[in-house]
């Protein structure tokens, strides 16, 4: 025997509701339900439910089922703004289509299309309960337009760097909580070995304010405890880059194996909003490094291998290297060029950089910082075993500048302590 019913419902506020159910940042706006429902004894029927936030609407169309069933849900819904949905978000336009398949087993999302602004993402997912639950992800996009978020939390992350600025300022007294700062708590691996996990990501074009990155495409496969990821990438100006990471958890004794090439790579993290690619420095970086241990301390100390980074001629905005790499990088960037404060931009020529790590002690073979107005080169080691760093920089004037040594508070420069407190 089969009832329809007829659904309308009104509620006044949607935070409120997030409050009951314990969901943070919904917005205070009516929400309405309206649609009809054919009850039967094994499955509940939706011919159609409209459900409106604002201008966000979503048409659900489908079959419940009571008890263990399967049930299937269309879904089609689209708004003026995300900001509607989540306090926070942006305000951009979006869609979502997507047949949901879901039981007590699994949950599918197939096919699964849903636009933001102007990005877009479209593919499969596939979630199965069980030991080891299995998930399997294939995604694809042309685009991921992520500025609209970052610029809307732009603020509160100005807001965190005063309060980490203001808490460092207070504390520079205080001796650190940890001497260390690789822990020697062992690793929560459970997770990977009781998961079975394949993903699938392509993505044509990323950005996010002054970054872009090209043609990404990475696989996950992680089976029995052992995760295998390639990732691979490319920068405009015919920059590419590829990384492998095995770390293998089957055994109680995890093991990492990382090797990482970058060539080429254009990577706008400090040379301004306005920049060309033209004045982007290049980048070129190789890591292949070996570790194993129960515990991070235990594998960052077993570290064998090496990571060598070059760029070559670029500009860098001075104000902004301390907004990208912290309190410290900011004080020893100012030490090490004494021209910073006073410009806008240093103009780089060339940056070299390269230490070898055997059995966690790290010996820097070179270091050079070469700009149209100075050189910096250096040495030292850092010990993963105790963590302490020991490493000294020596600036001088290039010739026919204009520029003398004398001009120079502190031509030599030493970065001592340890990694906890530098």
């Amino acid at each position: 025997v089969e009832e329809t019913a007829t659904l309308d419902v009104t509620l006044a506020t949607l935070d409120k509701l997030g409050e009951l159910l314990e969901v943070a940042d919904l917005p205070p706006q009516e929400l309405k339900a309206s649609g009809s429902l054919t009850m039967a004894p094994a499955t509940i029927g939706i011919d159609e439910l409209l459900v409106t936030v604002a201008s966000v609407q979503a048409r659900l169309t489908g079959e419940l089922a009571r008890g263990d069933g399967e049930s299937r849900i269309e879904v089609d819904a689209s708004g003026e703004s995300l900001a509607e949905l989540q306090a926070g978000m942006p305000e951009i336009p979006f869609t979502l289509k997507t047949t949901a398949l879901m039981s007590p087993e699994k949950l599918v999302l197939d096919p699964l299309a849903t636009t933001f602004g102007e990005s877009d993402l479209n593919g499969q997912v596939n979630v199965v309960n069980g030991t080891p639950a299995e998930v399997d992800v294939n995604l694809q996009s042309q685009l991921i337009d992520m500025t609209p978020f970052y610029e809307k939390n732009l603020e509160r992350e100005e807001a965190a760097i005063e309060a980490r600025e203001a808490e460092q300022a207070a504390g520079d007294d205080q001796e650190p909580e940890s001497e260390y700062v690789f822990t020697e708590d062992p690793f929560a691996l459970d997770g990977l070995r009781e998961q079975d996990l394949d993903v699938d990501l392509r993505i044509a074009r990323l950005v996010r304010d002054t970054l872009e990155l090209l043609d990404i495409q990475t696989v996950v496969d992680l089976h029995g405890g052992k995760l295998d990821v390639d990732h691979r990438m490319a920068t405009a100006g015919s920059g590419e880059s590829e990384s492998k990471i095995l770390l293998d958890a089957a055994g109680p004794q995890p093991t990492l194996d990382m090797e990482t090439d970058f060539r080429g790579l254009k990577l706008n993290v400090s040379s301004g909003e306005d920049a060309d690619i033209s004045v982007i420095p290049s980048t070129n970086l190789t890591v292949d490094i070996e570790a194993s241990g129960p515990s991070p301390r235990a594998m960052a100390s077993s570290t064998n291998g090496r990571v060598v980074l070059t760029q070559g001629p670029g500009r860098v905005e001075n104000e902004l290297v301390g907004r990208v790499s912290g309190d410290l990088f900011s004080q020893l960037f100012g030490a090490l060029n004494p021209m910073a404060k006073e410009e806008e931009y240093s103009n780089w020529e060339c940056s070299v950089f390269g230490i070898e790590f055997v059995d966690g002690d790290g010996e820097i073979k070179g270091l050079l910082l070469q700009g149209e107005k100075l050189q910096v080169v250096g040495g030292g080691s850092i010990d993963l075993n105790t963590e302490k760093l020991n490493i000294e920089f020596n600036t001088k004037p290039r010739e026919g500048v204009g520029l003398s040594a004398d001009m120079f508070v502190t031509p030599f420069v030493e970065l001592a302590g340890t990694l906890a407190s530098p």
